[in-house]
């Protein structure tokens, strides 16, 4: 088919199928897609992506992007900054996010310090601390040689340790 008559073919389609109802236009587009190969039905895919998946969080003005963002948990929240640079950057500027996140794992928060990226780290390091604790991996352990009974006092100061067991008194 010529160029010419494939462009008037192709708007007198388009006015037709303009013309349709919803299922009209669903039944039509199912017979075309089952009459399609595999180049038509790559190239469909290619293009529906581009028009279905739109980043919402990027289109929206960052006071609405926050606002949405506050009503997601903490875990939520780092799960989403590995999205995209776009969302890290939004989620992680998010002042008020971390404040909260901060304030509900039981730090005291000082609201002069508005730096989104501080309270982010704090709340991060927080978490690790705790995982360490749950884990008994924060604090690191020796066992000490010259006890055979139970330590009863300890003293440390300057990097030295010294330990104490009660005597046995008479009576």
């Amino acid at each position: 088919m010529e160029r010419k008559d494939f462009e008037t073919w192709l708007d007198n389609i388009s006015v037709t199928f303009l013309s349709l109802t919803d299922l009209q236009k669903n039944e039509t587009l199912d017979h075309l897609i089952s009459l399609s190969g595999a180049v038509q039905l790559r190239h469909l895919s290619n293009n529906l992506e581009t028009l279905l998946k739109r980043d919402f969080l990027k289109l929206l003005p960052l006071e609405l992007s926050f606002y949405l963002l506050k009503w997601l948990d903490p875990q939520t929240l780092l799960t989403c900054c590995l999205v995209s640079k776009q969302w890290n950057k939004v989620i992680s500027a998010c002042t008020e996010v971390w404040q909260t996140a901060c304030n509900n794992l039981g730090w005291q928060i000082d609201d002069s310090v508005q730096d989104a990226l501080h309270w982010k780290k704090v709340y991060l390091k927080a978490i690790l601390r705790m995982k360490q604790l749950e884990d008994h991996e924060a604090f690191e352990t020796s066992s000490l040689i010259g006890h055979s009974a139970r330590v009863y006092a300890l003293y440390y100061k300057d990097g030295l340790l010294c330990t104490g067991k009660a005597l046995g008194l008479v009576s």
